[in-house]
């Protein structure tokens, strides 16, 4: 990877500082965030290889990518099945190794990234203790020891220390057993939308068809 960019689409250029055209020789060969406006922040979309429109403008990773990383990030999946599309806010600690590894894996930073995974599974549906499994197996994250103990509705799981390193894991009913480190929770009511996947007949039709980071202006 030898350049990374960061497309800017909002037309809000100005609130950026040394915002200037990119040079557009071998624009295909790079690999771009998209970001867009989102209420008083702006949203970097995963890392993509992607043509730029003629009137984009490019400001280099290294300007920006110190602001997605501070004791805490928000991270958001959008996930589609049936013909609908939601949107997750998950907010994350990245004091953790296991937190700046999905967070990571939002971004697609390292290479590997949640977009365009499934949902995998639901444990102990119906039931106290529900959780909804899905990620990415094959993200190459390293390996590291899990928590123990228990966890609540919300709160968000990552495996990191097994065959399945890559893999997240949602709490959608009462209280469970944890099967990776706690590294943050659902935004509240959100939760909502992995509880309603969770009822369907075959969890894997849930894709992930957008993820990234949320940063405050």
């Amino acid at each position: 990877m030898d350049k990374v960019n960061i497309l800017l689409n909002d037309n809000k250029f100005e609130e950026l500082e040394e915002v200037k055209p990119d040079n557009r020789e071998n624009q295909n060969d790079h690999i771009y965030f998209k970001v867009t406006r989102v209420g008083i922040g702006l949203d970097f979309h995963c890392l993509q290889n992607q043509n730029l429109p003629p009137d984009a403008f490019t400001l280099p990773m290294s300007e920006m990518v110190k602001r997605l990383f501070h004791n805490n990030a928000f991270t958001f999946l959008v996930m589609a099945w049936s013909g609908r599309r939601e949107r997750v806010n998950i907010g994350v600690n990245t004091k953790t190794t296991e937190g700046r590894q999905f967070v990571d894996l939002c971004t697609g930073q390292r290479g590997s990234s949640f977009l365009n995974t499934q949902l995998t599974r639901v444990w102990n549906k119906g039931k106290e203790g529900e959780c909804v499994f899905g990620g990415n197996y094959d993200s190459g994250v390293n390996r590291m020891l899990s928590s123990d103990g228990y966890c609540y509705e919300g709160t968000v799981m990552f495996m990191s220390h097994t065959d399945k390193s890559g893999e997240f894991i949602i709490n959608t009913n009462g209280k469970s057993s944890i099967f990776g480190s706690i590294i943050g929770e659902v935004y509240i009511n959100e939760v909502e939308v992995f509880k309603e996947a969770a009822q369907l007949s075959d969890i894997t039709q849930v894709t992930v068809v957008d993820c990234g980071v949320w940063v405050a202006d």
